[in-house]
């Protein structure tokens, strides 16, 4: 199960029942952040898929969870509102993969709740991608403070020159890993893979953890 961002003193939410569930709620920690959408469901249909690919797309830059089976409620708190699991998972990995651009990666986890059996909550992570923003139908989304956003030709422009500029440091750290082979290219007799690992998306919460204990 990945975890999910709740706030700064709950940085690893792994939530594997509706107890957890229900408890997160009760501490006032299920509110939509830049991190976290909630929906009460995905109905069926196309337009709905393609509201939930625009659902997905908005976490890529910076990754984030979608919780369904909750619902928000208005001057209250949200609520469980328990859907039907079967299907679910693989309709939203296949929406993932076929309505967003370039595809993008999602994790499920369904959890069990509610009265009936096959009922329950589905929490969908999206891990930031190193190809984002993600487009839905020729439009590029990403997430403000609380809710989904349409991203200017700017942002876009932006957040492209970004990613090149991440990947320069792995592209020089190959390079001087390769330099650094005491075996010359001509005396080689099998071929070599070179690997150099570089994060290109560090995310700020990461410290958390570190500061909070000290």
């Amino acid at each position: 199960m990945t975890d999910a961002y709740l706030s700064p003193r709950t940085p690893r939410w792994s939530p594997t029942t509706e107890g957890d569930i229900e408890s997160a709620l009760r501490d006032g920690l299920l509110e939509e952040t830049h991190f976290l959408d909630l929906k009460r469901e995905i109905a069926p249909g196309r337009a709905a898929n393609k509201e939930l690919a625009r659902d997905l797309a908005q976490f890529a830059i910076d990754g984030g969870t979608l919780l369904v089976g909750v619902a928000e409620v208005k001057d209250s708190l949200p609520q469980l509102e328990p859907q039907p699991l079967h299907g679910l998972s693989e309709r939203v990995e296949q929406v993932a993969r076929s309505l967003v651009d370039p595809p993008l990666a999602v994790t499920t986890a369904p959890i069990q709740g509610g009265k009936d059996a096959g009922m329950g909550y589905l929490v969908v992570q999206v891990a930031a991608s190193g190809q984002a923003p993600h487009m839905v139908e020729g439009v590029y989304y990403g997430r403000g403070d609380k809710t989904r956003t349409r991203l200017s030709d700017e942002e876009v422009r932006r957040l492209h020159a970004g990613r090149a500029a991440d990947v320069e440091p792995a592209r020089h750290e190959l390079a001087r890993y390769v330099e650094r082979d005491p075996i010359p290219a001509d005396l080689r007799r099998q071929a070599q893979l070179f690997v150099v690992a570089v994060p290109l998306t560090p995310q700020p919460e990461m410290m958390l953890s570190g500061l909070l204990h000290r």
